[in-house]
Order: C-alpha cells, then sequence, then structure tokens
C-alpha cells in the first residue's frame, strides 16, 4: 500500500526550469524572437509572410508600450495582447504574427531538450515522487524526463502514481480530437476523461534509454502545428476565450478540466511549494485559484527575486503561513540529494493512499 506524506503538493514556474537554460518569462520575447530569425526558411516561407509577421508585432508593443510595459520582457503580455486583436478582428497581421510566435516557442523548447538534464532536476525527482503531485506552469518536459531518468512512474492522469497537472497545456499535447481527427496509436489521451492526447515515452521500462529519444516533439516537421497544446495566461484562462471556436465548447471544457484536477491536487496537500513561479499579475485567473486554493496551507516559496518572493508572501499570507527561502531551484533543499533515512519504501506514514480515489501503477 503506498502512502502519501508529508502531503505536499509542488506547483512549478519558468524559474524552475531556468537551471536547464531555459529562458525566464522574462526573458522569453528575445529568446523566441532570436530563434524565429535563425531559422527563416522554417518560418518565413515567402516574404510577405516575414512582412505581416513584424506588422502584426506592431500595434500589440504599441499597447503595451502605452501601458508602460518593457518591451523586452513583455512576451506572455504580447501574447494576450493579440489574442485580444485576433478576437476583434482589427489586424489580419496578428493572426500570422500569433501562429508563428506558438510554434517558435514549441521548437525553441524543444531544442532546448536535447542538452540534457542537470543533475538538480535528478535529485528532484526523488522528492517529487514523495509528494502528492505536481502543478506545473511550464510547457516544457523537465520533471517529466527526470522522474522517467530515475525510473519513477509518473503521468497527466490525476489516479496514477505521481500525477503531473499542466493548466497551460504541454509542448508534447497535441488536440486533435477537438478537431474531430484521430491519432495512431502511439498517441494516449492525458486522463480519462480528456480528449487531449500524448505520445508517451518511447520505452516506460527501459529507463537507460536516453531521455532525448524518449521524449520527442510529436510535430517536428512542423506539420499541424496548430495542433500543440500550449497555453498563455488569459489565452484562453476563462472558457470565454473560446467564443467563436467551432469547437469552442471542447475547448472550455479542457480547460475546466486541468483546473479543476489542480485543484483536487492541492485539496489533498497540507503544503504547497512555490518553485520559480512569480504570481504574475496579468495572469488573474491563476491568482485567483491559487490563492484560494492554498488557503489554510502551509505556503514554501522558492524564487531568488526578492520582489517576487515577497509578492508571494503577501497575497497567501493573508490566509495561509508562508516560509520564504531567497534561493534559485539549484540551490534549494529540494535540488539536494534525497535524505534517505527519512523514508523506507513502505515505512507507514501519515495519510494512506486507500484515503484517496484509486490509484494504478
Amino acid at each position: 500500500m503506498r502512502v502519501l506524506c508529508p502531503e505536499t503538493a509542488f506547483v512549478l514556474g519558468a524559474g524552475f526550469s531556468a537551471h536547464a537554460k531555459f529562458p525566464v518569462i522574462k526573458k522569453m520575447r528575445k529568446a523566441v524572437l532570436d530563434h524565429v530569425e535563425s531559422e527563416p526558411a522554417t518560418f518565413f516561407k515567402h516574404q510577405n509572410v516575414r512582412d505581416q509577421f513584424y506588422e502584426g508585432l506592431e500595434a500589440p508593443d504599441e499597447a503595451l508600450a502605452a501601458d508602460g510595459r518593457i518591451l523586452d520582457e513583455s512576451f506572455e503580455e504580447l501574447l494576450i495582447e493579440l489574442g485580444k486583436m485576433k478576437t476583434a478582428n482589427m489586424i489580419p497581421a496578428t493572426w500570422i504574427t500569433d501562429q508563428l510566435l506558438r510554434y517558435a516557442t514549441g521548437r525553441l523548447l524543444w531544442k532546448l531538450h536535447h542538452d540534457g538534464l542537470p543533475d538538480a532536476y535528478l535529485r528532484f525527482a526523488s522528492f517529487a515522487w514523495d509528494s502528492v503531485g505536481i502543478i506545473s506552469f511550464n510547457w516544457d518536459v523537465l520533471i517529466e524526463m527526470a522522474l522517467h531518468q530515475k525510473g519513477k512512474a509518473w503521468g497527466y492522469d490525476p489516479k496514477v502514481s505521481l500525477s503531473i497537472i499542466k493548466p497551460h497545456g504541454s509542448i508534447n499535447w497535441s488536440s486533435h480530437e477537438q478537431y474531430g481527427a484521430r491519432g495512431g496509436e502511439m498517441w494516449r489521451h492525458v486522463s480519462p476523461d480528456s480528449s487531449l492526447c500524448y505520445i508517451p515515452p518511447s520505452s516506460e521500462t527501459d529507463h537507460a534509454i536516453a531521455v532525448s529519444q524518449a521524449f520527442y516533439d510529436p510535430f517536428p516537421d512542423g506539420a499541424n502545428l496548430e495542433l500543440t497544446y500550449m497555453l498563455f495566461p488569459g489565452d484562453p484562462d476563462s472558457p470565454n476565450c473560446a467564443q467563436g471556436l467551432a469547437n469552442a465548447e471542447k475547448v472550455a471544457a479542457e480547460q475546466r478540466l486541468l483546473w479543476k484536477q489542480a485543484g483536487e491536487l492541492i485539496s489533498r496537500a497540507s503544503k504547497v511549494v512555490f518553485i520559480g513561479y512569480s504570481l504574475p499579475s496579468y495572469d488573474k485567473f491563476a491568482k485567483r485559484f491559487l490563492i484560494d486554493a492554498c488557503k489554510g496551507k502551509q505556503v514554501e516559496v522558492i524564487n531568488p527575486n526578492p520582489i517576487d518572493a515577497e509578492k508571494l508572501a503577501r497575497e497567501f499570507g493573508i490566509s495561509s503561513p508562508v516560509t520564504l527561502a531567497l534561493k534559485n531551484f539549484e540551490e534549494s533543499e529540494y535540488a539536494n540529494d534525497w535524505p534517505q533515512t527519512t523514508r523506507q519504501p513502505n515505512a507507514p506514514r501519515c495519510a494512506t493512499q486507500t484515503d484517496l480515489e484509486p490509484r494504478h501503477e
């Protein structure tokens, strides 16, 4: 019988991935635009596509500048503005800009994955395995790779031994079933109630396989790139953002399901550890959701930026005791060696698996 204690849930933000040389969100815009220019043949099939791409940047940048935003540090805000302009059909070029930025973001993240995994993530895998579960707002698959390499069973289904809930989607997820398309046998549903799909690691038993070979881009040639399920704050954090889409109800239902699963995971925890997450003010839905979900629970914040860390302490401190650690992820206790003396594999612990819904290994 597997048991869960100390009943800790982890919430991962962009700072968690920074140690693996993934750009934090304030540096994502430059990284993505540089990547676009590094592969012009991939992103700009014709000169008019390039022209439309940069034309579509002008209006949202003007809106952000008027709002006092620093453009080089405003990637998600840019995508939110693009979403508004697309919905209003203000500038046709914004559709091209939005599509290419999404495509380029996914390709960049897959490219960075090939650099391998720092040891800090492998050490974190032991802490993650001993937790209630993980909520990740990152599109990358670093934690999945680390768990696979360590031989720890995981899945996106809330009923598996260790569940990873990703409310903003993931670079390895596809929404093809929402559009009535069928995939091959290699695809698996993210969870039984979901139409979203992913391709599991190429081997779920041989953990000696390099993670770069076990995890791979399901759309490497750019075909069907619009099916990659990556959401951005405000796009859409609310089902209303799906208005006007032919599959609007399916889109909204998937979002509600993912957030419901995230809420259920936190509800099983007595402590929530935020690693590299800044609770951005422009992501109003996530901010309200997390503050409500963490009421009465212990909250630990690991973030090297004192402004971001103290902001989280203020937001959560109204209803929850908060501990701050002004550290990078790799400097934290969760990136250090797992204290083997704290638990033996079958040692009694404070909450048994039978207290929760049935799970499968």
